[in-house]
């Protein structure tokens, strides 16, 4: 993920927890929750971005997972060359994961 996007997620994962108005939060707690909540997040995200990739780029992305070439900024490469209006979907991604955290 990029820096700026990187940060974004951050932000965003912040207001997740804030709007769940968790009592008596520990700071041990938060970042455990917050943790969590990035990996559900960026897993998400990538969820959503694959369902417009093509088999093979799938097949490519999987074999990155399995090896040392993995990284998040080769993946994040990989899905904004192969989806143009990827922004928007992982946007997208991001409030259908807000709704679903609140919500449950």
């Amino acid at each position: 993920m990029s820096q700026e996007m990187n940060h974004q997620v951050k932000v965003f994962i912040d207001m997740l927890i804030e709007e769940k108005k968790f009592q008596n939060l520990s700071p041990e707690l938060r970042e455990d929750i917050f943790n969590d909540l990035y990996a559900k997040l960026n897993l998400y995200i990538v969820t959503a971005l694959t369902k417009y990739l093509e088999e093979a780029d799938v097949k490519r992305l999987e074999a990155m997972e399995r090896t040392d070439d993995y990284s998040p900024e080769k993946i994040q490469k990989l899905l904004a060359d192969r989806i143009p209006n990827a922004s928007e979907i992982i946007a997208q991604a991001m409030l259908e994961f807000r709704a679903i955290y609140l919500n449950s």
